[in-house]
């Protein structure tokens, strides 16, 4: 629950209580800190993928044995994903989250055209191995028969190698927003405000 609401009930319920927003955030931390004492927050985000009954995988370094990939599917995406494999959109989000690591989004769509969360991953490096790694496990999910007939991605040459590697008979293009914000920034002053 937002810390406002809380806040709100509260106050309803004690209109005396002088705490502020920022004193309930603070709680909530803390309730938050420790039930997840002792572990990781690889090994919480696995816990709750485990208990929610996601499709995960993870990658761990042969030599060290530190996780370094994890890969997770929504049971419900699973089957959209195995129903419509023709259509694969991939982005990925640069040292955007807390902890710095590439995020990866796997999008599908349906027949109807409508748009729907396939998978997510976090890489530890942007390297292509990571991403076909990432790649190999949204393909093993689906039957032998059942591949994407369209890849879409940004002009990330390392993600595009990494598509041409595990779906080589895909066709691959550019992501028509990518394109559009590239020609807006790269194009804008050739151009007077007039024209």
């Amino acid at each position: 629950m937002d810390p406002r609401n809380i806040l709100s009930s509260i106050k309803k319920h004690n209109p005396t209580n002088v705490s502020i927003s920022r004193d309930v955030y603070n709680l909530q931390q803390k309730i938050k800190n420790k039930k997840k004492f002792g572990d990781t927050p690889m090994q919480v985000l696995e816990n709750v993928l485990h208990s929610q009954w996601y499709v995960y995988y993870t990658w761990e370094d042969p030599e060290t044995n530190v996780l370094e990939d994890i890969f997770f599917c929504h049971p419900k995406s699973y089957c959209w994903w195995r129903a419509f494999p023709h259509v694969l959109m991939m982005d990925v989000t640069y040292k955007t989250n807390q902890y710095r690591l590439p995020f990866i989004q796997i999008v599908g769509v349906t027949s109807t055209h409508q748009t729907f969360s396939i998978a997510h991953a976090f890489v530890s490096k942007e390297r292509e191995e990571n991403y076909a790694w990432v790649l190999e496990m949204a393909k093993s999910m689906l039957n032998k028969c059942m591949e994407p007939r369209v890849i879409i991605t940004d002009r990330d040459l390392v993600v595009m190698s990494a598509c041409r590697k595990v779906f080589p008979e895909a066709a691959k293009y550019l992501c028509r927003l990518h394109i559009d914000e590239n020609i807006a920034k790269h194009c804008k002053a050739s151009f007077s405000d007039a024209d």
